[in-house]
């Protein structure tokens, strides 16, 4: 690249890679007592939990009502989708359960797509890197892509709950 066209463009990308267009929104999520890492993909058309997660935590599956191939970008087989499990999962004392295909995923163990954003009403603040909602019809909450908080605040709350009993 020309000097010229460095300084031209790099300020550019710079700008670029500030926002946060281009970045999944992650964050961990309580199933089981167990963190579990979460990705919140508006552009996904379903839920998706990893197979694993399933399996280690033995989680309760049914047949999926309408079974289907699915393709991920990384991988040149298709995967039949032929299960589903409802699992119900913590983020402090926000509390929520849905219904998830499973699939082999290897870069989270719960992918929230368009049907839970949908139903909840979630907002998202690309610049910010941030989805709010309401919650009981009470409060707005917000979560951010910082793991150590999201995830302290989940394990406390469950530990308040074991502490009661």
């Amino acid at each position: 690249m020309s000097n010229v066209a460095y300084q031209v463009f790099n300020p550019q990308m710079e700008k670029a890679e500030q926002n946060q267009f281009n970045n999944l929104f992650q964050t961990y999520f309580v199933v089981k007592e167990r963190c579990c890492r979460v990705i919140i993909d508006g552009e996904s058309c379903n839920n998706f939990a990893s197979l694993e997660l399933v399996e280690t935590l033995g989680l309760t599956i049914r047949p999926h009502p309408h079974p289907y191939y699915t393709q991920w970008v990384n991988s040149y087989d298709k995967i039949k989708v032929i299960e589903i499990a409802h699992i119900e999962f913590f983020l402090g004392s926000y509390k929520n359960s849905v219904d998830f295909d499973i699939a082999p995923l290897q870069a989270c163990q719960l992918l929230l797509g368009k049907p839970w954003i949908f139903e909840n009403n979630i907002v998202q603040n690309t610049i910010a890197n941030k989805y709010s909602f309401k919650y009981n019809g009470r409060k707005k909450y917000s979560y951010t892509y910082d793991y150590y908080r999201n995830f302290k605040r989940s394990h406390d709350s469950i530990q308040k709950k074991k502490r009661a009993f």
